[in-house]
């Protein structure tokens, strides 16, 4: 019988490289009221790719179901923002 520790250094030896990765991701979304026009301001940060982006709406479009469209589009579940947002890329 063979000792275990033979069998240990003639084990068939594989590369292997161990990452470990703690990935921080910063996103945000703001929507500040701008009362000199009368319009929502939306601020966003990494929402739809790198960056940041801005855009205007009016209050009224601002309803729970444009709320829940931006909820499932942060889960994946539509490919796209709604487009009352208007956001557009800040180009810095």
């Amino acid at each position: 019988m063979r000792d275990l520790e033979e069998l240990w250094c003639e084990r068939n030896q594989q590369p292997m490289l161990n990452v470990a990765l703690e990935p921080e991701f910063i996103l945000w979304f703001r929507l500040p009221g701008n009362y000199s026009d009368g319009t929502v301001e939306v601020q966003a940060c990494n929402l739809d790719g790198f960056g940041r982006m801005k855009g205007r709406m009016a209050p009224e479009s601002l309803q729970t179901s444009t709320c829940e469209e931006i909820g499932r589009f942060l889960m994946g579940r539509v490919p796209e923002l709604p487009g009352e947002m208007g956001l557009v890329r800040e180009l810095s």
